[in-house]
């Protein structure tokens, strides 16, 4: 990243926000039904949804204190917690999401209950299958296993309507890194099986990126449990041959079309769009394209790239961050892709919204077709954003969640 951004950035940041695409940009926003509702307390939050029913969250317990001589630590250094998880189901019509209001812990069979899965920075995607009864999977992945490294580990677990108590099944190694994202495709066109898309940094800090892609199948006849094939692991190239590098990554993936955000060096931040394929389980990234400056990123994609939603015609993209590297003022972006394939986003009129106060925001974007109409232009976009975080930086604090519907304004 220093290498490719870290002088040129700021001339190019105005360029990427103002010229990513040829498209006629809208002002996107979202209107919140739901503002700073405590769910929970916990370190490092990450919100999903499976596009269209459910919301889960999943954080570690607490960051613990630091062993001496109390260095100044980034996320790979803080000490593993347990994990614990909780699920909402989204009712749009109502305009929130009805949360368990109980974290539970995550459990890794074949261990008893009680001895919890630990580990640092979970990240969880989240798959919905139609069919009866309808049932969602969900692909969790972590740092660290039940020691404090750099393995890697996924883990699978399912529920199925009207229960929302998810059985989870055993967790497996599956490569070395740091700060692993996964997301599963809710746009995908086969029937009871989606494409994962798993990122990971190479070292500790701003470093070499690796993908791998997946194939999950939901659970099967009897009681049969999902399952998950991955490709290989694949470090992520840019056109020059130079590797791509970052920090923080975060991942979303929709009818095969995955955008990755990630922090290059002093909070530049970038993305970048990569083509599925799904026969040779490879991305096709195109390089990185600088779009501001912030702290601990997410990213969610929605759409099958033809569908017109209420806010344009193409995938719809929200992106949120923090301003500083601390606690601090937390902004979100909107907008879309459209072209076959978009090489860019096509960024609102109005960017870098403010919309709360903490850490490590967190977004999902799902379908529901319960907006209601905005009365200034008599459109509906059908899409709903659920966002978490932290209030604060550190150990484990009060996490919020929101809830809103994207507008668009003429």
């Amino acid at each position: 990243m220093k290498n490719a951004f870290g002088t040129y950035l700021v001339i190019f940041v105005l360029v990427g926000l103002c010229l990513a695409s040829g498209a006629k940009a809208q002002d996107i926003t979202v209107t919140w039904l739901v503002t700073a509702d405590n769910i929970s307390t916990g370190f490092l939050p990450k919100v999903a949804s499976d596009g269209q029913n459910f919301a889960t969250t999943i954080d570690m317990m607490t960051a613990g204190p630091p062993p001496p001589p109390f260095p100044v630590l980034g996320h790979y250094d803080i000490p593993n917690s347990a994990f614990q998880y909780q699920v909402g189901a989204i009712l749009s019509a109502s305009g929130y999401v009805a949360w368990t209001g109980d974290s539970e812990f995550l459990h890794s069979p074949p261990q008893p209950q009680g001895h919890h899965q630990i580990g640092h920075a979970p990240s969880l995607a989240l798959y919905f299958e139609t069919g009866n009864p309808e049932c969602d999977t969900a692909v969790e992945v972590h740092q660290g296993g039940q020691h404090h490294d750099s393995s890697l580990w996924f883990q699978l677990g399912s529920f199925c309507s009207p229960t929302t108590d998810i059985t989870w099944f055993h967790a497996t190694n599956y490569a070395a890194g740091y700060n692993a994202t996964v997301a599963a495709d809710n746009n995908e066109t086969f029937p009871l099986k989606t494409t994962v898309v798993e990122v990971h940094q190479e070292a500790g800090d701003v470093s070499a990126l690796w993908y791998q892609v997946g194939l999950l199948k939901g659970p099967g006849p009897l009681g049969a449990p999902p399952s998950i094939t991955w490709g290989p692991s694949t470090p992520m190239t840019q056109s020059d041959g130079s590797p791509t590098q970052g920090n923080v990554p975060t991942v979303s993936v929709a009818n095969n079309l995955a955008i990755l955000v990630a922090e290059g060096a002093d909070g530049a931040l970038w993305y970048s769009l990569g083509k599925v394929d799904t026969t040779t389980s490879t991305i096709a990234w195109g390089d990185p394209i600088p779009y501001g400056e912030g702290y601990n990123p997410s990213v969610s994609i929605y759409g099958d790239g033809v569908s017109a939603y209420g806010v344009g015609k193409g995938r719809v993209v929200v992106e949120a961050h923090q301003t500083d590297s601390g606690t601090g003022q937390l902004v979100y972006s909107a907008g879309h892709l459209t072209g076959a394939p978009p090489t860019s986003i096509t960024w609102s009129t109005t960017v870098n919204n403010p919309y709360a106060t903490g850490c490590y925001p967190s977004v999902a974007l799902s379908f529901d077709g319960y907006t209601p109409v905005n009365p200034s232009n008599a459109s509906s976009s059908g899409v709903s954003l659920t966002a978490t975080n932290e209030i604060e930086c550190g150990d484990a604090s009060t996490i919020d969640y929101w809830f809103g519907y994207l507008v668009s304004n003429p």
